[in-house]
């Protein structure tokens, strides 16, 4: 049987629309990032929209930001903390009107859009660098290590 290659990330509708498509797994963050990165030069107004019903800490949404593209997502997981200080868009489950209205907002308004994709990439890059993320992670498990030692655990 004839192995068929797997779908090109980038799949263009009418030339407005650009939908990513699968990432594999094994190619991780640096082939997403390549993808955000192409998709912004390819369209300034690009907009990452998530309308899921679970997340936990969604890293389309973190590497996104992480390359200034605006998101409009749905209130889950950890996204209300993620997307707070006006660096994205926050709807609903299901409220699709709103989603719809918050990345128009964002294709019709360039300040707007250029603003968050600012606030968005500081936020990212200030409490989610893998540097500070894995100090944060030493520094509870020394803590853990360090209360289990005196018994308090």
């Amino acid at each position: 049987m004839k192995s068929v290659p797997p779908p090109s990330p980038f799949v263009s509708v009418q030339g407005r629309l650009i939908q990513v498509g699968w990432i594999e797994k094994h190619k991780g963050i640096y082939e997403a990032l390549d993808v955000l990165q192409r998709v912004r030069q390819t369209v300034p107004a690009a907009t990452l929209m998530l309308p899921s019903h679970f997340e936990g800490l969604p890293n389309a949404v973190l590497e996104a930001m992480a390359v200034g593209v605006p998101v409009v997502a749905t209130r889950v997981g950890a996204l209300p903390e993620i997307l707070n200080e006006n660096c994205g868009f926050l709807c609903e489950i299901g409220d699709t009107k709103g989603m719809a209205d918050a990345v128009l907002k964002l294709l019709q308004d360039r300040s707007l859009r250029s603003h968050t994709a600012r606030a968005a990439r500081t936020r990212v890059l200030r409490d989610y660098d893998i540097e500070l993320v894995w100090k944060q992670f030493a520094n509870a498990l020394d803590s853990a290590r360090k209360a289990t030692a005196r018994g308090d655990a």
